[in-house]
């Protein structure tokens, strides 16, 4: 993986996750997904005319590196992935926690062609830590997922992620 950047998966995970909003969120009348890497999300946002959706938009000033939204029942909802390209650390983790508790996106993912740290595995699986996941205390079901990015399918293959 040494010869890749992180960038260099950007699209093919913009890619994924437009084709997963869409055939998981089916009934949605509108989704895109970008590369936000070099913008604010509040900005992108904006420069989508989806202000209106978001009323603590003007606390989005951060920057995620593949931002996801749809559109249904007049409800639109954010879905945050981090790309990482070593095994997916504590300091990572943080990261896409913090993100997560600021904006409170319907999904949020953290991903890597490496997998996870042994550190974040016995964390999780061994000391049953699965509560460090949560990010939204009035929703338990909104659980970060830390996965495997497979390059040969450019996706999260099924059962490839901790939870």
């Amino acid at each position: 993986m040494n010869k890749y950047k992180e960038k260099d998966f950007y699209e093919s995970v913009v890619n994924w996750l437009c084709s997963y909003l869409k055939r998981k969120y089916n009934k949605a009348s509108y989704v895109i997904c970008d590369d936000t890497s070099k913008t604010l999300l509040s900005d992108f946002i904006e420069r989508n005319n989806l202000s209106g959706f978001f009323p603590a938009l003007e606390t989005y000033k951060i920057q995620v590196d593949v931002t996801g939204i749809f559109v249904e029942s007049k409800i639109a909802e954010i879905v945050i992935v981090e790309v990482k390209l070593k095994p997916i650390s504590l300091t990572n983790f943080a990261q896409i926690l913090g993100y997560s508790k600021v904006v409170k996106p319907k999904e949020a993912f953290i991903v890597s062609p490496t997998g996870w740290s042994s550190v974040i595995e016995k964390l999780i699986r061994v000391y049953k830590r699965s509560d460090i996941l949560l990010y939204d205390d009035e929703d338990k079901e909104k659980k970060i997922r830390i996965a495997k990015w497979d390059t040969t399918s450019n996706s999260i293959r099924d059962g490839d992620y901790l939870s």
